[in-house]
């Protein structure tokens, strides 16, 4: 898998939480309502299961990594979803080493995945 790739999935998984408050949100909304809704919310509660399985997957890609500041941009960028400035603030380090340790970790994540 490439290191493009690693992003890729990465950056799906910052939609997640969004994504699942949405369908929350959803089903609240239409379980008040006439029986009609009842395949409208299975449907929407799938979507909500589909998203916390990527989100699980995310976790496990990133905890192949070993434990430190890069993992933990990581996981602050892409789990917590911290804006850079936040993730810089949150690790104590400057937003250029921000980027290169997530840079590092995408290499170190697509070469894992060649094995």
């Amino acid at each position: 898998m490439s290191k493009k790739d690693i992003e890729i999935i990465l950056d799906n998984g910052l939609e997640m939480d969004t994504q699942t408050q949405a369908a929350y949100d959803a089903i609240d909304i239409l379980s008040s309502r006439r029986p009609a809704t009842t395949p409208l919310i299975y449907q929407i509660f799938k979507s909500k299961v589909d998203a916390d399985n990527k989100r699980k997957g995310v976790k496990e890609m990133l905890n192949q990594l070993p434990t430190g500041d890069m993992r933990d941009v990581l996981v602050k960028r892409y789990l917590e979803n911290l804006s850079w400035e936040q993730v810089a603030d949150a690790c104590h380090i400057s937003d250029s080493y921000t980027y290169k340790l997530h840079q590092q970790g995408l290499e170190s994540l697509a070469s894992s995945t060649k094995s």
